[in-house]
């Protein structure tokens, strides 16, 4: 796969103006597209050089750009717009910038983030195996009114003329309170089986799949309880491996999520999707999420994880991206790196690491964080990226 490199870039920094560093990193390292956050949760961002005042930006999340309401007709939930966007339309003054700039746009959807959908939906929050609801986790995917929302969403989008979507974690049980102390956090496998969904959707998708919603929770809270109960001695990983209600109940949901999606990408063409996890690098242990992604057919879904480790040098590209089942490299697979990070404390860290991701076929490769960074930053990247494209 040939390399393509990136930036993310927020629309509340604007800067699509000459001389700014948007302007100044998209000219001198010569990127290929934009990836832009349309849709978020709660947002707080210090900007070190903004165009305009203040300094620190904060939403409260939502819809980023003038929603068309035709679009959201199909389902009973609409989308709730950022207040801080009004009437302005910056998303359409960004993509006239970057189409005189020859720079594709791929927008993120973070539709699980937004929490004031789950305050005035709370039909949307997933359940888990004692029937309580999990806030915190975020919408469960496999909802029809928060699918129908999504396709809406994505509808809506096309009149910006986007050359890919990139979806937030929208798999089945993944949590989206990212970064938070979680309970029992010492187990991942512990930690998983708390965040296993049975809302009615899910408990729906498992019995026309031929499996017993009931009887897979009541093997969960099993395994939960004497994991609790003896956390040295139980072996929660061997025993939930085992389970085959609890793992056809897994895999169920699964297969009904990547069967929708890949029905939603078809819909669009040949617009490339993109799939952003954080749980590859941290509380996926058996990597089902990826390789689930890495396998489907074209149009596929490319997992792109966020670089969660520090320093930047400490990514080991040669065992951070296999296959857990095969021990093969994934074939496809992007990553997210931070710009401007304390740790890299010269340009040649930064260099070292894009080059091996570009080497062993990783694409896209997006870079963060520009927004906080000092004018320096630009003449990092574009020095990065042009070893990368050397080879």
């Amino acid at each position: 796969m040939s390399s393509d490199f990136g930036l993310v870039h927020h629309l509340w920094n604007s800067g699509a103006e000459p001389g700014t560093m948007l302007d100044r990193a998209l000219g001198e390292a010569r990127l290929d597209h934009l990836t832009v956050p349309v849709v978020t949760g709660p947002i707080e961002k210090f900007r070190l050089s903004p165009v305009h005042p203040p300094h620190t930006f904060v939403t409260e999340g939502g819809w980023h750009f003038p929603i068309d309401r035709r679009c959201y007709t199909g389902g009973p939930v609409k989308p709730r717009p950022a207040r801080w966007v009004g009437k302005q339309d910056v998303l359409g003054k960004l993509g006239e910038y970057a189409g005189s700039r020859s720079v594709r746009l791929v927008f993120r959807v973070d539709l699980r983030a937004v929490t004031s959908l789950l305050e005035h939906e709370p039909h949307l929050r997933p359940r888990n195996a004692w029937g309580d609801e999990n806030v915190a986790a975020g919408a469960c995917v496999l909802n029809p009114d928060l699918r129908e929302l999504l396709r809406g969403t994505l509808a809506d989008l096309t009149r910006y003329q986007p050359a890919g979507f990139q979806l937030v974690e929208w798999m089945p049980d993944l949590a989206i309170d990212r970064g938070a102390a979680r309970q029992f956090s010492w187990s991942p496998v512990l930690r998983q089986l708390l965040d296993v969904c049975f809302c009615p959707a899910c408990r729906q998708a498992a019995t026309v799949a031929g499996v017993d919603p009931d009887q897979a929770a009541r093997s969960l809270r099993v395994h939960a309880e004497q994991m609790i109960a003896d956390p040295e001695g139980y072996d929660g990983v061997g025993k939930v491996n085992e389970d085959r209600v609890l793992q056809a109940y897994l895999d169920a949901r699964r297969r009904d999520s990547l069967t929708w999606l890949e029905r939603l990408a078809e819909s669009h063409g040949e617009r490339r999707w993109y799939m952003l996890t954080d749980h590859r690098l941290r509380s996926d242990p058996g990597g089902k999420v990826a390789t689930a992604f890495a396998n489907l057919p074209p149009p596929c879904f490319v997992p792109v994880f966020r670089s969660l480790k520090s320093p930047l040098g400490d990514i080991r590209l040669e065992e951070d991206f296999l296959d857990p089942v095969t021990g093969r490299r994934l074939e496809s697979f992007g990553l997210v790196l931070p710009l401007w990070h304390p740790f890299v404390r010269q340009a040649g860290e930064l260099v070292r690491v894009v080059s091996a991701a570009a080497q062993a076929g990783i694409a896209p490769i997006d870079f963060d964080g520009l927004e906080a960074a000092p004018g320096e930053a630009v003449d990092r990247l574009r020095q990065a990226v042009r070893f990368a494209r050397r080879g």
